[in-house]
């Protein structure tokens, strides 16, 4: 029977670490830009894209989880989570730089579809890292 992989305290720690930051930041995503949502529309002057903001990025996020956790199965948990944050990190800056209100609502499309990915694949690496026992 193989032994299991042995990491140090410091290195498990580490990587806890990035991994919550990486959730804390999708997280916080969708509970700064509510908030904001009524400067946002009137930035816009746009009352009836109103809700879509804040529901895109929720329902790309539920949408995307499950393509997310069969891509790391695929290629690997590694290179998923950072493809995750990487578009993650493109959708912020399609939003920070939309001059419409539908580019804002794209952006959050795939802010969100990167934030499902971020979210269900710090649930799986934390479940690899730790065994059952």
């Amino acid at each position: 029977m193989p032994q299991p992989l042995r990491r140090s305290k410091a290195k498990l720690y580490l990587a806890i670490l990035a991994l919550y930051v990486a959730l804390f930041v999708a997280a916080l995503d969708y509970s700064i830009v509510s908030t904001a949502l009524p400067t946002i529309a009137g930035h816009f002057h746009s009352a009836s894209a109103y809700t879509w903001v804040g529901s895109a990025y929720l329902l790309a996020q539920a949408a995307s989880a499950p393509t997310w956790a069969k891509l790391s199965d695929i290629w690997g948990r590694k290179i998923v989570v950072l493809a995750a944050l990487s578009t993650f990190f493109f959708g912020s800056m399609m939003c920070a730089l939309a001059d419409s209100i539908s580019v804002l609502i794209a952006g959050r499309v795939v802010q969100g579809a990167a934030g499902g990915g971020i979210v269900v694949l710090v649930n799986v690496i934390v479940s690899d890292l730790f065994s059952l026992r």
